[in-house]
């Protein structure tokens, strides 16, 4: 499931509501409801979920490939964050990111202990 989620904030949040702040500021953004629209993507294929998100983020690194660093000043009043420039919403996209890869992390751990039982895995150090 949180590849399904990456791949909704890819399509429906972190870049498209970049793309508008930049084209826009005063254009409000369209609502969101990440945690509805997973239930919508199939997650039986989980190589066809990971190529959606590879193509998706493939198609965000071009676009922001694309950007001068003067257009991270752009600033939009957010209704719960207030004023939110385009920066920091590309430093949050990151950082949502590295939220998530702690949880892969985490859950590839937990495996790993499952996996080994009954041996011990202290050896490994600690998480």
């Amino acid at each position: 499931m949180i590849t399904a989620h990456l791949l909704v904030e890819e399509r429906v949040d972190f870049r498209p509501r970049l793309q508008r702040l930049l084209d826009d500021p005063s254009l409000e953004w369209d609502p969101i409801d990440p945690e509805k629209d997973v239930l919508d993507i199939d997650t039986s294929d989980v190589g066809a979920l990971v190529d959606a998100f590879t193509t998706e983020r493939r198609d965000s690194v071009q676009w922001l490939g694309t950007l001068e660093a003067m257009q991270l000043q752009a600033v939009k009043t957010h209704p719960r964050f207030g004023d939110m420039h385009a920066g920091e919403l590309l430093g949050a996209w990151i950082a949502h990111d590295a939220l998530h890869l702690r949880q892969f992390a985490r859950r590839l751990h937990e495996l790993a202990v499952r996996d080994a039982a009954p041996w011990n895995v202290d050896y490994a150090g600690e998480w």
